[in-house]
């Protein structure tokens, strides 16, 4: 269980100290593994894979593409429902 929980919370630290030091443009597809390494030992998290997809694609891309993908998936969530409650739960958990 440690293992587990160790892995999951160094993918969300590592994926979240790439978008602060990179907010804009983000660190890159090539670049985010080897800075994800260096902040997984840095931090002394146990994880071999990068499993938080959002923020993975707010490390790699930025908030720009990172916004647009986060609305991309509210709305696909909405077309998916059909469900308009849905729009709103997302927006209060976001603002």
């Amino acid at each position: 269980a440690y293992a587990s929980t160790s892995s999951r919370l160094g993918s969300i630290v590592a994926n979240w100290l790439c978008v602060k030091h990179n907010p804009l443009c983000g660190v890159g597809v090539k670049k985010l593994n080897e800075i994800v390494e260096s902040y997984r030992i840095s931090k002394g998290y146990y994880f071999f894979s990068n499993t938080n997809g959002l923020l993975m694609n707010y490390a790699i891309f930025g908030c720009v593409f990172g916004i647009l993908y986060t609305i991309l998936i509210i709305l696909f969530v909405y077309k998916l429902t059909g469900n308009k409650k849905i729009l709103f739960i997302f927006a209060k958990i976001i603002f």
